[in-house]
């Protein structure tokens, strides 16, 4: 819903609405046996990035409280699919995916049940999601080879 190219909620509202204030645009999740973590990533000019921050966190916003149309929904799960086959196409990918899901507790079979459990998933489930994973205040990282006025005034003494 929110990053698939170019219908994905944070490209349409970081390149298509109003002035387009990104070069690029994406979303993605990294899981693992530790907790993982949900990202937006975008390149810009450092004029434009504060307020590419608030749109980004406007979709966010918009994730966790707006309806998810079923045109929407349907995008999205067959967008997922497509990638999850993509991501299965030599047989160590497959081995890798399965010795992965074994290692998580899913069991090694677990990728053959997704494409029924992602067509069953509503819009409701990910409002629940969203709500449960996106509810901390997030960390924003800018880097840049100019100054970002973006609060709060935190610096890193970096070495």
């Amino acid at each position: 819903i929110v990053s698939n190219f170019p219908s994905g909620w944070i490209q349409q509202t970081l390149r298509g609405d109003g002035p387009g204030l990104v070069y690029a645009a994406w979303a993605f999740n990294r899981v693992g046996v530790i907790p993982g973590y949900w990202a937006i990533g975008f390149n810009t000019r450092a004029a434009s990035a504060v307020q590419a921050i608030r749109r980004s966190l406007a979709v966010v916003h918009r994730l966790k409280t707006q309806p998810i149309d079923a045109a929407t929904l349907t995008r999205a799960v067959n967008a997922t699919l497509v990638n999850q086959a993509f991501s299965e196409q030599s047989d160590a990918q497959r081995a890798a995916g399965a010795s992965l899901d074994e290692l998580y507790g899913v069991g090694y079979a677990n990728a053959a049940q997704l494409p029924r459990q992602f067509r069953a998933t509503t819009a409701k489930q990910l409002h629940t999601l969203a709500n449960k994973y996106l509810a901390g205040k997030p960390l924003i990282v800018i880097l840049t080879n100019k100054p970002v006025n973006y609060p709060p005034k935190k610096t890193a003494n970096v070495k």
